[in-house]
């Protein structure tokens, strides 16, 4: 079948050794059921004791280390049941990860890499290049996240997904002007004024989807102390984040999840949501900025993006949070004012 994707999936391969199998350690590793079926023939107590049913879930799941690791993983950063029986033998999840595949056409997938992989992350976020994009073919992938139902026009569907990366790569722009032209886009209308952006909002926002994200239950003494820091630092330390490794981000983010079309047809909500997602990594890595006196390295931008996509990609809270702050605005003028620094 034809695929759409990254030119840089082509050239990805997994090496635990370079990663230290992070996606092997503290992540709920999911067997599928058919991959259950070819495990339990093989009659071998060393995998099935690892295995446990999850009743009020209806899912097996393998049953982690005391130290998180999964049991399967060997000294060597290998999967012991991929070195003994084969990749066919692995889980759905294993056997794709860090692969993200979308199917929005009987014969016509697109599949890129999540950033919570380490080595898809350096390859991706710290190229210089634009992310440029083939269609090849592939035998049919295991796992597809199916959006037939989402998108009626296929053609139409990628031109509009297309024309959304020309705007995130356009160069010539500001980032938050390249947001605004997106939203422009997506949301098919003029746009009458442009609001002055509300900083001070803007960080209470920001305050409270971390807060939210990592359940933290913060004092308003503490969210007063981290807004007033922000506040005084911002706009000094925000000038200095990478543009280039933030426009990698934004393309790669809005691809790999399928963006416009992640919401049941209202596309403006998921434009929302792609927006207010970025702004709350820009805040995370301007607060990771302040706190290192605006000297960060490249393992610390890495870091942040890690931290901030590990939360929207493996704990439900943090993609949450992003999707209420999204429905939260009234309209255009509300949005804008509150997250796009246009001024």
């Amino acid at each position: 079948m034809k695929c759409l994707r990254p030119t840089y999936v082509k050239n990805f391969q997994c090496d635990g050794t370079k990663c230290l199998s992070r996606c092997c350690r503290n992540w709920r590793v999911v067997i599928d059921r058919d991959t259950y079926k070819k495990l339990s023939a093989l009659s071998d107590p060393r995998v099935l004791d690892r295995i446990k049913f999850v009743d009020d879930e209806n899912i097996f799941i393998v049953e982690l280390a005391p130290n998180g690791d999964c049991p399967f993983l060997r000294d060597d950063l290998l999967c012991s049941i991929q070195k003994n029986f084969g990749a066919d033998f692995l889980s759905t999840v294993c056997h794709d990860y860090p692969r993200v595949t979308y199917q929005i056409d009987e014969n016509f997938i697109e599949q890129s890499l999540t950033l919570t992989c380490p080595v898809a992350a350096r390859s991706i976020l710290l190229s210089d290049d634009p992310i440029a994009f083939e269609t090849v073919e592939l035998d049919r992938p295991r796992f597809t996240f199916d959006w037939r139902d989402r998108i009626d026009d296929v053609d139409a569907a990628i031109d509009l997904q297309r024309r959304a990366i020309d705007i995130l790569q356009d160069r010539s722009a500001p980032i938050d002007c390249r947001l605004e032209n997106l939203c422009r886009l997506i949301f098919d209308q003029s746009v009458d004024q442009k609001n002055s952006f509300d900083v001070e909002r803007h960080a209470d926002i920001m305050i409270d989807i971390f807060d939210r994200m990592y359940d933290a239950d913060m004092s308003v003494e503490k969210k007063d102390r981290i807004k007033n820091i922000y506040l005084s630092l911002r706009a000094e330390v925000r000038s200095t984040l990478p543009a280039v490794l933030l426009e990698n981000y934004l393309v790669n983010e809005f691809f790999m999840r399928c963006y416009p079309f992640s919401r049941d047809g209202d596309r403006q909500l998921a434009c929302r949501m792609f927006v207010v997602g970025f702004k709350a990594l820009e805040f995370a890595l301007t607060l990771t900025a302040i706190s290192k006196n605006n000297r960060l390295t490249v393992d610390d931008l890495l870091t942040a993006i890690d931290a901030i996509n590990e939360r929207l990609d493996h704990n439900r809270g943090g993609m949450r949070a992003v999707t209420d702050s999204a429905r939260s605005f009234d309209d255009w003028n509300d949005f804008s004012s509150a997250m796009l620094d246009i001024n």
